[in-house]
C-alpha cells in the first residue's frame, strides 16, 4: 500500500514582490522551516527523504505545477517542520494558505494500489 499526499502548491499568496511564482514562495516557505527545524542539517533517512522533496519542488517550480504528489513520508517531513518551525510574524497570512492546504491532503490522501487496480 503507497499512500499518496497531492499537496496544492499553486497557492494565492499575496505578494508585495510579484517576480516569484507561488510555487517558489511554497518551496522556500518548506525551504525555510527544514532550515529552521534543523539547523544543523539534517540525517540519514531525512536528508534521503528531503533530497526527494527537493527535487519534487525542483520540478514543479520549472513545471508551474499546481501540486506535489508525495509519499506519507515526504508529506509528514513537510507537516511536522512547517507545524513546528518559528517564522517572521509578517508570512503569517501566507503561511496560513500553506497550512490549510496540508490540512485538505490530509482529507484527501489516497491509496495508489487502489487507484492501479481499478
Amino acid at each position: 500500500m503507497l499512500n499518496l499526499y497531492k499537496l496544492k502548491i499553486a497557492l494565492p499568496y499575496k505578494l508585495k514582490d510579484e517576480t516569484s511564482t507561488s510555487q517558489e514562495v511554497s518551496s522556500n516557505y518548506i525551504i525555510f522551516a527544514m532550515n529552521n527545524k534543523n539547523p544543523q542539517g539534517l540525517e540519514g533517512q531525512a536528508r534521503r527523504i528531503f533530497g526527494r522533496l527537493q527535487a519534487k519542488l525542483d520540478e514543479a517550480i520549472e513545471n508551474k505545477s499546481e501540486c506535489l504528489e508525495l509519499e506519507t513520508s515526504e508529506f509528514e517531513l513537510i507537516k511536522k517542520n512547517i507545524e513546528e518551525a518559528k517564522f517572521p510574524v509578517q508570512f503569517s497570512q501566507n503561511l496560513l494558505m500553506l497550512e490549510e492546504a496540508i490540512a485538505e491532503a490530509i482529507k484527501n490522501h489516497y491509496d495508489k494500489t487502489i487507484e492501479e487496480k481499478k
